[in-house]
């Protein structure tokens, strides 16, 4: 699989996963400048100033954007899961 890392491109154009489907993948960084620009981290930051709130540490900021983002992909990963386990199940009673 080819996915673009670290330094290897400026911007955030995707590689192109060579499985034959031409998916577009990006690096973890990609997808954060993607999603999460400078400017909207600054704004994190401030508001998170501005209300008194810790941005490390027990229910400090990041732990807690940490555990929702993990328990959103837990959750997808287990869908995907029970959803292929109920296609490859045969019927009951076949």
């Amino acid at each position: 699989m080819n996915v673009v890392t670290g330094d290897e491109s400026d911007g955030l154009m995707p590689s192109v996963d060579d499985d034959g489907l031409g998916k577009p993948r990006f690096s973890g960084r990609q997808l954060r400048e993607l999603i999460a620009d400078d400017a909207w981290l600054d704004e994190v930051i401030d508001r998170a100033d501005e209300g008194g709130v810790a941005l490390t540490g027990p229910g400090g900021f990041l732990p807690e954007m940490i555990k929702a983002v993990l328990e959103r992909g837990l959750a997808a990963e287990l869908t995907g899961m029970w959803a292929m386990r109920s296609v490859t199940r045969p019927a009951a009673g076949r």
